[in-house]
């Protein structure tokens, strides 16, 4: 799974990958440059991951990959 995050621009967002399973890898990285963010996250469930950045993001500029 991969999209562009946040949808608004904020600090914290919820990504649904839909992949069924908590076993998987996440990568964030800045869209306009591909350079590679730290950005806490959380395997919330089997669906889903949350992500929690230090400072507001403007929307749409981390792009998010989700593979398992």
């Amino acid at each position: 799974f991969s999209d562009t995050f946040p949808s608004a621009t904020g600090a914290t967002w919820t990504v649904n990958h839909a992949l069924g399973t908590t076993n998987v890898m996440v990568q964030a990285w800045i869209e306009a440059t591909g350079q590679a963010v730290n950005i806490d996250f959380t395997r919330t469930d089997a669906n889903n991951v949350d992500f929690t950045a230090s400072s507001n993001q403007v929307a749409d500029t981390i792009r998010v990959l989700v593979t398992k």
